[in-house]
């Protein structure tokens, strides 16, 4: 008997979950980061080199390092952790992943949000977490912990949320 005989047609629902604020702010500094860390990185450089010329360029860099890169990493806070989209991510919710879409339960409004295949950009198995990422903003994603998955339906779970994204 296959995993696939024994998956409900409706859908596969996760246990009720939430992600932490401080989870959520970490994944987004994190996908920031990644992406434009060269930014905060290469005006310390050019002042470090510029050190070897004359030793005030050290001040210089300090500066931008303990004065300019948090203002930049507050601003980031500020743009995207406090969006509606972070509010969603951290109310507790289940997911059912069906065939044609993915359905946000959320616990606290009593509200369903349905999210098509066509908004998944991405799926990425993080190990602990299967982070979704969706349209609508390049920080905007769906956190499901792997716990929050019922262990009997973890597989198909997983294999029917990655038939849904374009791109693994």
């Amino acid at each position: 008997m296959s995993t696939a005989d024994t998956v409900p047609a409706a859908g596969l629902t996760t246990d009720v979950f939430r992600a932490t604020p401080g989870s959520y702010v970490r994944r987004v500094m994190g996908m920031w980061c990644g992406r434009w860390w060269w930014t905060m990185a290469l005006p310390i450089v050019v002042c470090a080199a510029l050190t070897l010329v004359e030793p005030m360029w050290l001040f210089v860099a300090m500066m931008i390092l303990f004065l300019l890169v948090p203002g930049v990493m507050s601003f980031v806070y500020y743009r995207y952790a406090l969006t509606t989209e972070a509010m969603t991510a951290i109310q507790e919710k289940t997911v059912t992943v069906g065939e044609k879409a993915l359905t946000m339960h959320l616990c606290e409004s009593g509200k369903d949000k349905r999210i098509a295949a066509a908004d998944i950009v991405s799926v990425e198995d993080t190990g602990r977490t299967l982070v979704v990422r969706l349209k609508g903003g390049r920080y905007n994603h769906l956190a499901i912990p792997v716990s929050a998955i019922p262990a009997d339906v973890r597989t198909a779970f997983v294999a029917r949320l990655l038939a849904l994204s374009p791109r693994r």
